[in-house]
């Protein structure tokens, strides 16, 4: 027996929808669908936080290398 989250009345399993217009074939859907997103925060967390690391990363080698070719080139003051 399948018991309606929103009216508490008792349906049978075969049941689909509840005299109360429940839908219990979108409810299975949509308990699918939640169990798939709570998993999926935490590749978006670790994808953003490497992501922000690629940037700082990124700019502080360029910040390096700039230092360093200038060194190279004996420039000082570079033509912008």
């Amino acid at each position: 027996m399948k018991q309606c989250p929103n009216c508490g009345l008792h349906n049978p399993d075969s049941a689909t929808k509840c005299d109360c217009s429940y839908n219990f074939d979108l409810s299975e859907l949509e308990d699918k669908s939640q169990k798939v997103d709570k998993g999926a925060w935490k590749w978006n967390v670790i994808v953003y936080v490497l992501l922000a690391l690629g940037v700082v990363l990124g700019t502080a080698l360029a910040v390096v290398l700039k230092d360093k070719v200038n060194t190279y080139m004996n420039v000082e003051n570079p033509r912008r």
